[in-house]
């Protein structure tokens, strides 16, 4: 597959996003006490964990963390990715089972090694809480929480401050705000702890967070003024004060008590994070963080922030642009919950009447001209939709009544380049509700192979005049945040143009019990008459591995099964690769066999791997080599035509990825020549993986897109384009 997790290695984007660059950030959960820390060119965002509560009535159950997840956005902050949990109160020796008080957290780095820093009650006699810390060699993935509470430290909400000097300084709340400095080895402090709230304004105060801003110390933290909390500031020349009272950040957030943020500066720009309960309107204790842009005044003082619903970040025009999170509308406009038994569907925009609008601004249409627009919206009556970039109009989107939701596809009358803001307003007294809008290359309806389900990650296999696909099985809710990805599904055509579906024909569960999770990139090929399936997915810790992604092997006597597990265990664990800290980089198989008969398989996430593999096809023949492959990221595919061997897969593109090839003459020497890009960003989805054939006289491309209603960046859909070759063997650029 594609795999969705994002993360900037080595200046390379490796993968996809998770939500969107609209406020709230993080959708399909919630996301409260949002930490925000950049390690190099990575943002990572420390939320804490809000778990609905049974019943919102019993105050017992106000405030239910379990766990921490890790979140890391794209270097424009256009795309937010779920990295995993990072630990849970199970994994924790000293935390109260059952006691559900993973409360904000922060994380640091020192020494290359990453130090997340959690309030949690403690068991035993203890009352209260303590705060802990958890290690890790990276700043996601599973941290190992130490087995005791740091010393000396009684509270909630940690935030460490390192100085320019080296020094370390841990500021909590619970009673007050209170600081202290943290020894080398973060288990004690050094010295009493300092109050710095009986200098402040009265009024409760917590989460405090503590940066420095040329050569000041900023203390800030949730304040109750009145009734419910602000986010004020005060200010100093050392790390532990006195500090200066100076003001407020934000304003209440109207329908939420609490707030708490953290104020960081990533690529020149300082940022505010927090949390509303925008995706709980009828429960505030289940919170979502948010992001907006925060200003300094020459003297050093801050300007207050107004929370927006668009946040700050890029959005690509390929993917829905949610215009509820709009800029700036008329007074006219209602936003309105799409689903009140699912706030996690979002909103939707209400125009009441003729000359409502709303603005959407920074929209990236790229360089590579997109020719239509596509709606999805519902009216009881004929309207028309006038859409503007940049004050130029764009379209006239009429839209047919219907009782339920449409998608209706408009061409464009220009692609804008670069980025624009959009505005759309109605040219009709008719009510009209708009979900989102998003733009594509053609005007076509969507171009999907197979649209009663969602597939991804095609793998063609031509057999006996036949060719089988092999597909994922997207299962992903509308909202989510990562893949899911049930199964793998075959489908077979004689023509091109009817498909057979034999539906599920392998599933995580024939590699039981050590393989598992879900059902990423696959392929299968065919050798001496039996059908090896090559597939990427999770491996359960055990003795082979202690987990992450892996590679394994299904076989058959028919291309359409039934797949039984070929070796009992897998063929590839995390840890026969070591060149990628990160725990995917095993993932998206490719084999094909040369006219030599040797066998060949690649794969890889951030790095394309190599490795022969014996008659039998499942075992290896050699040792795992990494090729030094331009641009690459994932998905690759490997072939051979005409004396010339042929590596494509998913490059760096534009971001999203794009479909780029290397070609070699001599596949054992490990040097390949860049050639270019061969198809271009997905429509409505951030990712892309090849599959290529010749059949039937033609060569085929397959890869997939986002373009079914409801579809996206993890409900993809797989289309297929006629492929062609240039005299010398270079591919032509797809042209839709």
């Amino acid at each position: 597959m594609t795999m969705k997790k994002l993360i900037l290695l080595l200046g390379v984007l490796v993968a996809s996003a998770a939500c969107y660059a609209q406020n709230p950030i993080i959708s399909g959960q919630y996301s409260a006490d949002p930490t925000a820390r950049v390690f190099g060119d990575r943002l990572c965002l420390y939320p804490s964990h809000d778990i609905k509560a049974i019943d919102e009535n019993d105050s017992n159950a106000w405030f239910r963390m379990e766990d921490y997840h890790v979140f890391m956005a794209a270097g424009d902050l256009n795309n937010w990715s779920d990295m995993g949990v990072a630990f849970s109160d199970k994994d924790v020796p000293w935390v109260k089972q059952g006691s559900y008080s993973m409360w904000a957290p922060d994380c640091i780095e020192r020494d290359g090694k990453y130090y997340f820093f959690f309030p949690a009650q403690p068991g035993g006699e203890r009352r209260g809480f303590n705060i802990g810390v958890a290690e890790n060699n990276r700043p996601f993935g599973r941290f190992t929480p130490r087995e005791e509470p740091i010393k000396g430290v009684f509270g909630i909400d940690p935030c460490v401050l390192q100085d320019d000097n080296g020094k370390m300084y841990l500021y909590w709340g619970g009673g007050g705000l209170v600081g202290a400095e943290l020894n080398d080895s973060m288990t004690s402090i050094i010295g009493k702890p300092v109050r710095f709230d009986v200098t402040l304004p009265k009024g409760f105060k917590e989460g405090p967070f503590a940066f420095k801003h040329n050569g000041k110390y900023y203390l800030t933290f949730p304040w109750v003024k009145e009734k419910t909390e602000k986010l004020a500031y005060a200010m100093s020349d050392s790390p532990l004060g006195p500090f200066e009272f100076k003001g407020v950040i934000m304003d209440e957030t109207p329908g939420c008590w609490t707030n708490h943020h953290s104020i960081v500066e990533y690529h020149g720009q300082w940022y505010l994070f927090y949390h509303t309960n925008a995706y709980s309107p009828k429960f505030d204790k289940n919170r979502s963080a948010c992001v907006d842009s925060l200003f300094f005044n020459p003297d050093g003082t801050i300007q207050k922030v107004i929370a927006t619903r668009r946040g700050v970040g890029i959005t690509n025009a390929r993917q829905h642009v949610q215009i509820d999170r709009y800029s700036a509308a008329s007074d006219d406009i209602k936003t309105e919950y799409l689903n009140t038994k699912d706030y996690f569907e979002g909103w939707k925009t209400v125009f009441s009447h003729r000359g409502s609008w709303v603005r959407y601004n920074r929209v990236d249409f790229g360089n590579t001209p997109l020719r239509a627009v596509r709606t999805y919206a519902k009216v009881a009556k004929k309207a028309t939709l006038i859409l503007k970039a940049n004050d130029e109009v764009l379209a006239k989107i009429i839209i047919k009544p219907s009782k339920d939701w449409t998608e209706v596809i408009t061409p464009i009358k220009a692609s804008p380049v670069g980025v624009v803001d959009l505005t759309v307003e109605s040219a009709t007294d008719a009510e009209v509700e708009v979900d989102w809008l998003t733009f594509s290359s053609d005007a076509n309806p969507s171009r999907a192979l197979f649209k009663e389900t969602f597939t991804a990650d095609p793998a063609p296999l031509v057999h006996d005049g036949t060719l089988y696909l092999y597909t994922g099985h997207d299962v992903a809710s509308t909202h989510a945040t990562n893949y899911v990805m049930a199964d793998w599904q075959v489908f077979s055509t004689r023509d091109m143009k009817h498909w057979k579906r034999h539906g599920v024909c392998l599933s995580p569960q024939t590699f039981a019990p050590w393989g598992g999770g879900d059902a990423y990139a696959a392929q299968c090929v065919e050798r001496n008459g039996k059908f090896y399936w090559y597939v990427a997915m999770g491996h359960n810790a055990d003795a082979e591995s202690k987990g992450g992604m892996c590679i394994g092997v299904a076989v058959a006597d028919s291309p359409t099964g039934p797949f039984r597990d070929a070796i009992g265990k897998a063929l590839i664990t995390n840890e026969m690769t070591t060149d990628k800290p990160h725990s995917w980089d095993d993932i998206d198989p490719s084999v094909f066999v040369d006219d030599d008969g040797q066998a060949y398989m690649v794969w890889g996430n951030g790095s394309c791997k190599i490795v022969p593999l014996k008659e039998n096809m499942i075992e290896l023949a050699g040792e795992i080599k990494v090729l030094d492959i331009p641009r690459f990221i994932e998905g690759p595919w490997i072939y051979k035509r005409n004396g010339l061997y042929y590596l494509v897969y998913a490059g760096v593109g534009t971001k999203p990825e794009m479909i780029e090839y290397c070609t070699t003459t001599d596949i054992k020497s490990g040097k390949w020549e860049y050639r270019g890009i061969i198809d271009g960003n997905s429509t409505n989805c951030f990712t892309t993986h090849p599959g290529i054939a010749d059949f039937k006289g033609k060569s085929w491309f397959f890869t997939h897109d986002g373009t079914l209603p409801s579809g996206g960046n993890y409900r993809r859909s797989v289309i297929v384009d006629e492929m062609h070759y240039n005299p010398d063997g270079t591919i032509r650029k797809i042209e839709r």
